[in-house]
């Protein structure tokens, strides 16, 4: 498979068939590549666990582009690729952050240039008459493909594309992830979990990977489970939240708006956010789910079912199917004046550093039906 150009998109489904082909028959040179730093590592890992299956007594090498008091060259990739004696070992070369060995920074005199070149002549004579006992696996978040070297891998390696998952395929991800626990998970805890992550799938894999820990035997992952793994976190807090905003529940939706105004979120860094900080995050969840309740009210109000509108929006089946019934709650009318309201929540807190705890509490009481028309 050769690496997509330009905005075309690989897929999860593309990323797992192009694996499954690899593990099952080791080519000689494989390359993950992608923006998904999850999915690059855990195919470097099912790569190495299949051919350790049919090499046992092989030798796995790995070499990494940072990290190392020395950082590995051309030169010595080319070295680990020599076939050696007759009685050698198979062997397996993994290069981690590959575009640091395979296009070096510097390198700018005449001298440098000529041997620079010289490398990857020998690195490409090597990988076009592969030793039949040794296997390259470069991982990489991009291969250039405007470099001769980064075309010459591309045209002649297994590619698998490692993308960051699209929204709609998240719960096929989730469900995988937990096959691979020996487990099944619920399409409902699929969600929660979404909802409550976002869009990161090393955190959704992690998550999955706990509850299938502690899951009884045999037993599925469920709504339940997952709710109590969340139950006191900032991520269920918000994921009840906009629930109750989606049903129009305003007791519900303001005790979970002044949960979050006092309880904050983490940063990147794991450290403790401000209530406000926490707010103004939920405010721009909030409008987001605002604009999809338009657009799941326009969609009925134009007589198309929820499957064409979960299709249009991206978003999976049951996600989309309940916010097509929960736009039924509310009047296009109401659903415009939503929009615009979050729209201008957001803007008054980010532009004159508003109060966003006040914003989100004011905006759930609203949003429920429970201030008159022009109050914002």
């Amino acid at each position: 498979m050769a690496l997509k150009k330009g905005r075309e998109q690989a897929t999860l489904k593309e990323y797992n068939a192009a694996l499954e082909r690899a593990a099952e028959a080791p080519p000689p040179l494989a390359v993950a590549a992608g923006e998904c730093e999850f999915l690059r590592a855990h195919a470097l890992s099912r790569l190495r666990d299949a051919w350790t299956a049919r090499f046992p007594d092989g030798d796995a090498v790995t070499l990494r582009g940072a990290g190392e008091a020395r950082q590995p060259g051309l030169s010595d990739l080319t070295a680990e690729l020599s076939g050696g004696s007759l009685f050698a070992r198979d062997k397996l070369v993994i290069v981690r952050q590959a575009e640091r060995v395979l296009f070096p920074a510097g390198g700018k005199s005449a001298g440098d240039a000529a041997a620079a070149s010289a490398r990857e002549k020998a690195f490409l004579d090597r990988i076009a008459h592969p030793s039949p006992r040794t296997w390259l696996v470069l991982e990489t978040a991009q291969l250039p493909g405007n470099r001769t070297l980064g075309k010459a891998i591309a045209a002649g390696a297994s590619v698998i594309p490692c993308p960051l998952p699209a929204q709609r395929e998240l719960p096929a991800f989730l469900a995988a992830r937990a096959g691979e626990a020996g487990r099944r998970i619920e399409p409902q805890a699929a969600e929660l979990l979404i909802r409550a992550h976002g869009a990161d799938p090393g955190a959704l894999a992690r998550e999955v990977d706990k509850l299938a820990l502690f899951a009884p035997e045999g037993a599925a992952i469920d709504v339940p489970s997952v709710e109590t793994f969340l139950t006191g976190t900032i991520e269920f807090d918000i994921f009840q939240f906009t629930n109750a905003v989606e049903a129009k529940d305003r007791r519900e939706a303001v005790r979970y708006a002044r949960r979050i105004a006092g309880q904050g979120t983490r940063d990147q860094k794991g450290r403790r956010e401000d209530g406000g900080k926490s707010a103004h995050k939920v405010l721009f969840m909030l409008s987001s789910s605002a604009e999809l309740l338009l657009r799941a009210g326009t969609a009925r109000a134009a007589g198309r079912g929820a499957e064409d509108f979960s299709a249009a929006a991206g978003l999976s089946p049951w996600r989309g199917e309940k916010l097509y019934a929960a736009a039924a709650k509310f009047s296009l009318r109401e659903l415009r004046r939503m929009v615009e309201c979050a729209a201008e929540q957001m803007r008054r807190s980010h532009d004159t550093g508003g109060d966003a705890a006040l914003s989100l509490e004011l905006m759930a009481v609203r949003f429920t039906g429970g201030l008159a028309e022009g109050t914002f």
